[in-house]
C-alpha cells in the first residue's frame, strides 16, 4: 500500500552489490528524496518472486550521507546466486543480482575488468563472479549522480557484484566502510588485493604481509594507479610466482575483458586486446 510520502521517493540511481565474501555481500542503493530521513527495507532471496526471502531488514538513511544505503548482509551460502531489492513505503527499487564468493576449492573463477565505458558489454556477460572496476571515479556528487543514473551503468551494477578500486565518494560505492585498500578471498583459488591511489608505507606493508600469508593459488593485485616498482619489490621479497597485475595503465587497449582463472593459468577472453599483464603459473 502506498503512503503520502511515496511521491517524494524514488530509486533514480539503481542498485549495486560489492565486495563479496563466502557468507555475504554488501548491498547498495540511493534514495532520491527531499525528506530529511527515510526508512529503507531490504530483502534478499534466491528467487525473483521474493516469496520467501532468505533474509531481510531495515536501515535508516539521511541527508548526512546523501541518502545512500549500505547493507552488509551475512549468513548467506558460499558461491550462491541471490536477488535483492529495496523498498520505501510502496516504492520498490529494481531487482539486483549478486553472488557470494566460494569458500574452499573451485576449478574456475571469472572476473570482468571494467574501465571506461564497458558497462553495457560486461552487463551482458553471464555468471561473472565479480567485476573489477578500475580507473578514476567521480568525486563530485552531481557527477556521481549523473554517472549512476546512466542506463548502462545501472544495468551492470544490478547484474554482478563489484570490486571497486580507485578514488571517488565512498558513500556512493558498494565498498565496506573504512580504508580503500582491502583483501577479498575467493576460495583457495584467488585472493584479490585492492590497492588505493597511495603508495605509503602502511599500504606497502599490508600488501607484503597479504601476499606472504596468502594460501590462494593466484593473487590478483588491482589498483587505479598502480606503482609497478613498489609492487615488483613486494613480489621479489615474497618470491610470489603466481600473480596478475591489473591497473588503469595496463588496460588501455580494452576495458571489457574477462579473466578466466583456473588452478593452472589465467586466460584473457573478450574483445580484442590483452588488457592485463599475466604471469603464468609455474
Amino acid at each position: 500500500m502506498s503512503s503520502p510520502h511515496d511521491w517524494q521517493v524514488s530509486f533514480d540511481h539503481g542498485v549495486a552489490s560489492g565486495d563479496p565474501w563466502p557468507d555475504g555481500v554488501l548491498l547498495w542503493t540511493r534514495v532520491t528524496t527531499g525528506l530529511p530521513m527515510v526508512s529503507v527495507t531490504w530483502e534478499v532471496s534466491t528467487s525473483l518472486s521474493f516469496e520467501r526471502p532468505v533474509t531481510a531488514g531495515m536501515v535508516l538513511t539521511s541527508a548526512d550521507r546523501d541518502h545512500t544505503v549500505k547493507v552488509p548482509v551475512t549468513g548467506l551460502l558460499p558461491r550462491t546466486e541471490y536477488h535483492y531489492r529495496f523498498r520505501v513505503g510502496g516504492v520498490v527499487s529494481e531487482v539486483g543480482r549478486t553472488a557470494t564468493a566460494p569458500r574452499d576449492e573451485c576449478d574456475l573463477l571469472r572476473f570482468g575488468v571494467l574501465r571506461g565505458q564497458a558497462h553495457a558489454h560486461l552487463a551482458q556477460r553471464a555468471s561473472l563472479d565479480a567485476v573489477l572496476q578500475i580507473g578514476a571515479l567521480p568525486t563530485d556528487r552531481r557527477m556521481l549522480a549523473r554517472h549512476r543514473a546512466d542506463p548502462a551503468v545501472r544495468k551492470l551494477h544490478a547484474s554482478h557484484p563489484l570490486v571497486v578500486t580507485g578514488g571517488g565518494n565512498l558513500d556512493w560505492q558498494p565498498v565496506r566502510d573504512g580504508r580503500r585498500f582491502r583483501g577479498l578471498t575467493f576460495g583457495r583459488l584467488v585472493d584479490v588485493m585492492v590497492l588505493d591511489r597511495r603508495s605509503d608505507r602502511e599500504q606497502r606493508e599490508w600488501l607484503t604481509e597479504g601476499v606472504r600469508d596468502s594460501g590462494a593459488t593466484w593473487k590478483l593485485i588491482t589498483a587505479h594507479e598502480l606503482d609497478d616498482a613498489v609492487v615488483a619489490e613486494v613480489l621479489r621479497e615474497t618470491s610470489e610466482p603466481n600473480f596478475v597485475l591489473i591497473s588503469d595503465s595496463a588496460c588501455e587497449e580494452d576495458a571489457g575483458a574477462v579473466l578466466e582463472v583456473t588452478p593452472g593459468e589465467v586466460r584473457v577472453n573478450g574483445p580484442a586486446g590483452r588488457p592485463v599483464r599475466v604471469k603464468t603459473a609455474s
